[in-house]
This record gives structure tokens, sequence and C-alpha cells, in this order.
């Protein structure tokens, strides 16, 4: 592989971790065998995407056999609340001032999980398809918002009212 670093002036440096960046989205893992070495250590604000919880994490460590599909939180600029992440089918319906309205679909009778970013406080409601959704968590520091509950394999309406 460093023969076709050469010719285009590419640095060649070998390293016992693979990461590679495409605008927020980070693919991240440390190799099996591979050079020794430190593992690499990923200091942020990162979703990982095969997290079912989509938590925050503040430090990844690419250890030997780990994978990683990472969102870059602070390289997301939203001033406005959007959907960064989810479990199932999701897209923007409506986008008013202090309400975001989205449409959810996914497998029915599988767990569901929405992480909104941007809102600047907790919501006074979440409705789906026009019924109270209880479950949401929202952090204050991070300014995302967890919305979870059960999906339908038929589209509808999640709003959130700030």
């Amino acid at each position: 592989m460093k023969e076709l670093a050469d010719p285009v002036n590419l640095k060649w440096r070998e390293t016992n971790y693979l990461l590679l960046r495409r605008g927020p989205y980070l693919v991240a893992a440390g190799l099996d065998e591979s050079v020794p070495g430190k593992s690499r250590v990923l200091d942020g604000r990162f979703i990982n995407l095969f997290d079912s919880e989509l938590k925050v994490h503040k430090t990844i460590t690419l250890e030997p056999g780990s994978r990683f599909l990472l969102l870059d939180i602070d390289s997301i600029a939203s001033k406005e609340p959007r959907a960064i992440a989810s479990a199932g089918k999701i897209f923007p319906f409506k986008h008013e001032q202090d309400v975001l309205s989205l449409m959810v679909e996914g497998i029915a009778d599988t767990p569901a999980i929405v992480l909104v970013a941007g809102a600047k406080k907790a919501p006074e409601s979440v409705t789906l398809a026009g019924q109270k959704v209880e479950t949401f968590e929202y952090s204050n520091v991070d300014r995302l918002l967890w919305i979870k509950f059960r999906h339908e394999s038929k589209p509808r309406e999640l709003v959130m009212r700030f």
C-alpha cells in the first residue's frame, strides 16, 4: 500500500487502528493484527450508532477488535431541533416555531428511539399519532432529546412541542 501513497505524495504511517471521517461520521476500528502500540483514544462527544440506546460517549478507545460507527455531535451545527439518529425510518414532516414534527416508521413491535439535537429545552409535550409519549429523556448539557416508543409498520407522526 505504501507504494500507492508515494506517487500522489501522501504521508504513509502504520497504526494499530483504522479511522475514517466523512462529514460528521467516523468509522473506527482497533486492528487485531497490526503494529504494536497504545490504543488510540478519541476525545469529544460521540454517539455510537451501533449502540441501541444512542448514548453520548466522551471517550472512545480503539482497542484490538473494537468496531464503531460514530456520529461526532460537536461537528453538527444545529440551532433548531432536528433528528440526528434513529432506530427505524424517519423523515422531517413539519418544522414550525417551537414545534418539530417527524414521520416515523419501522418493523412492527420493535423498540424505537429517536435522537433530536439542538433542542434548547425539554419538550412540553411529545405525541405519536396523537397519543402522548411519556418515555423521553432530555440532556440540558448536551441539548439532546431521546424519545423511545414501539414501532409500527405504518408511518406515524411524532410531534415535539417546546
